[in-house]
């Protein structure tokens, strides 16, 4: 018969299989798995978490139950090749998910039977790594012939044999959308044989997948993988194109010697995949015979504790989980808690996403930071260092930028390279001294050197701008320069202020009065101050400063309402918390970025 080459290719070489490798094969892949090119290691949900990496597990967060058939070579005679598989998958709050699955591989001369249990869990992760989990799998493997008439040597009666194999797995969640997973299966490599020793392969496993495109009505999301086994290198990858609205998936996808095709449809409780797998040569690796293509049908059902209102925004915190968008996870992390106070799996959820947004946060903080420094405002500096080391305490390049801008001014004469706030107050001090003693000249002469030192400068530009050229009137000189000095002293009063620090502000505003007793916008701007900082009895100091750490607690724990809300009631307390100040306005922009 013409087909008879495929009874021979089966019997002759699991029988007789040389004593270093059986054939046993890498069979009843998931449809899903099929049309995406096989193998899915770094994408293993569901079912294709038993085929191709255990640790794909910890994604399970509902029960799960699947079917499938496979009629292997469509159309081929002599024989009668499928497969088969049931699965059942069970998550089990922190204890991570199990599975169990049987496969099964049939013709008309050989059974093959794969019987697996697994197990899966996630944890939480630091570095660059987002989250990392890890699986590992038990299998027992049989296989049983059928021989129409005996061979020499070879018992009617011993004719199936069985043995157990080992795998692991770990997945790694990455920046940029992207998820790396390596898998191994048989590892131990079983014994099959029935005439001597007969060992199955192992078989290594890696993949790299990314989310290409992520958004509420259309998804994209491809793999690219490798498996080796028996001194063979194999290249798979796939892509899956998704509509979330409809439960719509569209998959292409190819390995070293066939390509696939497929679609699925879900629902909150069905689901249905189906491939299309056919050779991409014109022989197949048997005989050179030509092969027909495989048709793959498979069917499930979910359910359990992740049904409705809290099943929808747990899947929501997964997805945003993979795609990196810890502020989303968090709420909805935060979602599921208001629904199951007590649930583990959000509270660990809720744990992780938020120790990644930290870290996000912190990283803009410091790049603030930086950009104060940068302009030489120390104290805005110091506030961000500080705010970025709280977010992410594990970060050494944090408290290192915060004591860089913690250290002491240099002496006179010893000015830090690229420049800071004390030498502008310094140099403003020396022109106010100057315009004092009615030299102006000179002070503006101090004014322009510390300016081309420290370009861009408002306060220094202003105060230029100010000073009233020279030759002045006879008799004028001491009443002119008085007026001019009381009019820098109240600027730089105004730049104390700004920089937190209201005690030098009321200082310079006192000398500027002495100055010009009868100047009523200085004694205006006095007077306000006073007022403001009489106001602030110490009790109310420490009843805002008291604030200021709840809401501290509360931005730390991601909770933007308790922050700002504990930070205006800071700002009532003490209206010269500066702290709470910068950080009232951070949090109210990060609230109204939200979507």
């Amino acid at each position: 018969m013409r087909y008879s080459l495929i009874q021979i290719f089966f019997v002759g070489s699991f029988l007789w299989g040389s004593a270093a490798q059986a054939q046993f094969l890498d069979f009843s892949r998931p449809a899903r798995a099929t049309a995406l090119g096989g193998n899915l290691a770094a994408m293993p949900e569901g079912a294709s978490a038993l085929a191709s990496n255990p640790a794909g597990l910890s994604l399970q967060d509902c029960e799960q139950v699947s079917a499938r058939y496979e009629g292997l070579f469509s159309g081929l005679g002599g024989d009668d090749l499928s497969t088969g598989n049931l699965t059942f998958l069970l998550p089990v709050a922190s204890f991570g998910a199990f599975g169990a699955s049987w496969d099964h591989l049939g013709s008309i001369e050989l059974q093959q039977d794969r019987m697996r249990v697994a197990w899966g869990k996630a944890f939480p992760a630091g570095g660059f790594l987002n989250s990392a989990a890890v699986g590992f799998s038990l299998s027992y493997l049989t296989q049983r012939y059928s021989l129409s008439t005996p061979l020499s040597g070879v018992s009617l009666a011993g004719l199936s044999s069985g043995a157990f194999g080992f795998g692991g797995g770990v997945l790694l969640s990455l920046p940029l959308h992207l998820t790396l997973g390596f898998s191994a299966d048989d590892v131990n490599s079983p014994n099959l044989g029935l005439v001597g020793t007969d060992l199955v392969p192992m078989i290594l496993r890696w993949g790299l997948a990314a989310r290409l495109l992520d958004r509420d009505s259309i998804r994209l999301q491809a793999t690219a993988a490798q498996s080796f086994s028996d001194n063979r290198l194999d290249t798979q990858g796939g892509v899956e194109c998704s509509l979330p609205r409809y439960g719509v998936h569209f998959r292409l996808g190819a390995d070293t010697d066939q390509g696939s095709v497929g679609f699925g449809y879900e629902n909150q409780d069905l689901f249905l995949d189906y491939a299309y797998s056919f050779s991409i040569f014109g022989a197949s690796p048997i005989g050179g015979v030509g092969l027909p293509g495989s048709h793959l049908l498979e069917m499930g059902f979910r359910w359990g504790g992740v049904s409705g209102a809290y099943g929808e925004a747990l899947r929501s915190a997964r997805e945003a989980e993979s795609a990196s968008r810890w502020e989303k996870a968090l709420r909805a992390y935060q979602d599921c808690l208001a629904l199951e106070p007590s649930d583990a799996t959000a509270l660990q959820g809720r744990r992780n996403a938020l120790l990644q947004w930290n870290r996000v946060r912190a990283g803009d903080f410091y790049q603030a930071g930086l950009a104060a420094e940068q302009r030489g405002d120390l104290s805005g500096a110091r506030d961000q260092f500080e705010m970025a080391m709280n977010l992410a305490p594990d970060n050494g390049l944090y408290p290192a930028a915060l004591k860089r801008v913690e250290e002491p001014p240099p002496a006179a004469g010893e000015a830090k390279a690229g420049g800071d706030e004390m030498e502008i107050a310094g140099a403003i001090s020396r022109a106010s001294q100057l315009i004092s003693k009615g030299d102006s000249k000179a002070a503006a002469k101090v004014l322009s050197e510390t300016l081309r030192k420290h370009p861009h400068q408002a306060a220094l530009e202003m105060i230029l701008g100010d000073l009233a050229p020279p030759p002045q009137k006879e008799g004028a000189g001491p009443s002119a320069g008085a007026a001019q000095s009381a009019q820098l002293l109240s600027t730089e009063s105004d730049l104390y202020l700004s920089k937190g620090r209201p005690d030098l502000a009321k200082k310079n505003l006192e000398e500027a009065l002495k100055a010009q007793p009868k100047n009523l916008q200085i004694r205006q701007k006095l007077i306000r101050l006073e007022v403001s900082t009489q106001a602030v009895s110490p009790q109310k100091a420490r009843l805002a400063q008291d604030l200021y750490e709840k809401g501290l607690k509360k931005y730390l724990d991601g909770d933007l309402d308790g922050a700002i809300a504990a930070w205006e009631a800071a700002l009532k307390a003490d209206p010269n918390q500066t702290k709470a100040q910068n950080n009232l306005v951070r949090a109210k922009l990060e609230k109204e970025a939200k979507p």
